[in-house]
């Protein structure tokens, strides 16, 4: 098994993943605010 480093484009896919995380959040919040339980 190599480095991460090895590994083509990782620090675009981190942050790839991590907007696709925050936009994701931020889908739940807007749903939750417009059908409030």
């Amino acid at each position: 098994a190599g480095n991460i480093d090895d590994l083509p484009g990782v620090d675009e896919l981190v942050a790839r993943l991590d907007r696709e995380y925050r936009d994701a959040l931020r889908n739940m919040d807007s749903l939750a605010n417009r059908w409030p339980r």
